[in-house]
This record gives structure tokens, C-alpha cells and sequence, in this order.
């Protein structure tokens, strides 16, 4: 028998170019979000996560939990995740 423990974990994918969050997203810079969503396709079959599935989480504003006053993604892997999120 073998078993194959996978632990949960998360990454991020933070933009160089300031975006400060997806309120600020328009014509001159919405080519950065695809390019960003491209990122993390190749990453998460590099890091063998896009069978199985995963989540991507942007926060924005407060009401939305954002903290960081700069556009990023969390990716979040190896769990089973529920409708609706906490």
C-alpha cells in the first residue's frame, strides 16, 4: 500500500507593476490580470495542483478582506474547498 500525504498550501502571485486592487482595474492595465491568470495556469501544472483543482482569491477592500494595498493572488491547493466561503 502506498499513501501519499498532501499538505494544504498556498501561494501567491504578486504583480511588479502597482495595481493597488481590482477596483483600479482598466483598459491600460487589464493585460496584467490575464497574464497573471496565464502565471498561475503554468504554476499549478508545474507544481502538479491543476488535476486535483484549486482556488484563486483576490481580496479587495476592506469589506473584502484586503489588507495589502497592492493587487495580488492567493492560490490555494490541496484541499477540498466549500460553497459558500467562510
Amino acid at each position: 500500500m502506498m499513501l501519499i500525504l498532501k499538505r494544504q498550501f498556498i501561494f501567491l502571485v504578486i504583480p511588479k507593476e502597482h495595481i493597488e486592487s481590482a477596483n483600479y482595474i482598466d483598459d491600460n492595465n487589464s493585460y496584467l490580470i490575464s497574464h497573471i491568470y496565464t502565471i498561475i495556469a503554468r504554476l499549478a501544472k508545474e507544481l502538479e495542483i491543476d488535476k486535483d483543482g484549486y482556488r484563486i482569491v483576490n481580496n479587495c477592500g476592506e469589506f473584502g478582506g484586503q489588507t495589502v494595498p497592492h493587487i495580488h493572488f492567493h492560490v490555494l491547493a490541496n484541499r477540498k474547498f466549500s460553497w459558500p466561503p467562510g
